[in-house]
């Protein structure tokens, strides 16, 4: 074994034993300390935080389906929403006639009914264009044969479906439809991955003829068009387009089939847009959508604060934002810190990503605890400082039901 096999193999050997701790923590109940309970008390006296939620993975329920169990938890910490996926662009956990039913049950049916007996608002999480996941193979061979996959900047076919084909806009549009007709009680719409894998996606023979109509043929495909190509810059706008129209197609179904219906989605900091096409500032300038979570992960306090202020800085208030957390990157201080950092800069609210054993056995828990002195001491709800935001923004014309 030579010297580059026996540091590979020892790193590989603390990556797993580094991962085997954060697993087990993750199922360890900790104990509270009077700074965790005192700082839940704070966040949750706060009466600007009118948007409290996890996310969750629709086939991962830490009480294994036992939706009641969960919502009932959430309800007694002050919690009041969850975003939970339950869909994508190649599968469903409800009886859908779109995309294959890929369990035995109606987990939409059964988590909606138990959110709506805990007052906590049931957002469904769909997944967009990322067909990887959790479609049967039959399912993507139909896809792939419908021409209807992205194609890397070499040639290779992934399980993503492509976002300038008008065929797939139309599939997560009837998805969205479907599901607030089946569930009318559904609270909102959440998009994810509503972006590209990065900047090698898309190059499918779609892609190249649709954006040559559009703005003239490209001879020498792909490379002129491809990162650091002459025409990438052109390019890469188009790929954005493409994203957007999605977000504007989804915006307006949700709102026919359901004009209550909040309409959001998740994005990532904002930082890193050209790769994966993901220009959300104008989206939420422009009034798209009814609120946006930004997937703020990160272990560090200081860093969390600083993404929250850049997107702040460039979108205003026009539209609610609420920063993601990553509960399974810090310890239960650090997520609690973050909370905290959501109330001193003034946003409405926050979402944790995600319901898990660890979410379950140690943040409600201290949660609710802070909510329980709260309400014993009786300070009631306090405002947090709303943070600055250098752009001036207006009143958004959409109303907010």
């Amino acid at each position: 074994m030579n010297c580059a096999t026996r540091w590979f193999s020892r790193f590989r050997f603390g990556v797993t034993l580094a991962a085997a701790a954060v697993f087990l923590l993750a199922f360890e109940v900790m104990a509270q300390t009077p700074e965790q309970v005192e700082i839940a008390k704070k966040v949750v006296s706060c009466k600007n935080m009118k948007f409290r939620a996890f996310w969750e993975i629709g086939s991962r329920d830490p009480n294994g389906g036992d939706w009641e169990k969960t919502a009932s938890a959430m309800e007694e910490a002050g919690y009041n929403a969850l975003l939970i996926r339950m869909c994508s662009a190649g599968d469903a956990y409800y009886p859908s006639k779109i995309v294959p039913h890929v369990c035995q049950s109606d987990r939409v049916k059964d988590c909606l009914a138990a959110c709506k007996r805990h007052n906590i608002k049931m957002h469904v999480w769909l997944v967009c264009y990322n067909a990887s996941e959790g479609a049967p193979a039959s399912y993507l061979n139909q896809l792939r044969s419908e021409g209807r996959m992205q194609k890397t900047v070499d040639g290779r076919q992934v399980d993503w479906l492509c976002p300038s084909d008008p065929r797939n806009v139309k599939h997560h549009c009837d998805l969205i439809t479907e599901m607030l007709k089946m569930y009318p009680d559904i609270a909102g719409i959440h998009l994810d991955f509503i972006r590209y894998d990065g900047s090698q996606y898309c190059y499918c023979d779609g892609c190249r003829q649709r954006f040559g109509a559009q703005h003239g043929e490209v001879k020498n495909w792909p490379a002129d068009v491809r990162s650091g190509g002459p025409r990438w810059k052109e390019y890469n706008d188009w790929r954005k387009e493409q994203i957007r129209n999605l977000v504007v197609a989804a915006g307006k179904a949700t709102h026919k089939a359901k004009r209550r219906c909040k309409f959001s989605v998740a994005v990532w900091v904002g930082i890193w847009v050209d790769g994966i096409a993901q220009d959300w500032f104008p989206w939420m300038k422009d009034g798209l959508v009814d609120f946006a979570c930004p997937m703020n992960y990160t272990n560090s306090v200081d860093e969390f604060k600083k993404w929250n202020q850049f997107q702040l800085d460039h979108c205003g208030r026009k539209i609610p934002i609420y920063p993601g957390i990553a509960e399974y990157k810090n310890d239960l201080t650090g997520t609690l810190r973050q909370m905290e950092a959501c109330v001193d800069q003034g946003f409405d609210g926050y979402v944790i990503f995600k319901m898990s054993p660890n979410s379950m056995n140690n943040i409600l828990p201290v949660v609710k605890k802070g909510l329980e002195e709260s309400k014993s001491s009786g300070h009631g709800h306090k405002s947090g400082k709303k943070a600055s935001s250098k752009r001036k923004t207006k009143k958004s014309k959409r109303s907010r039901d």
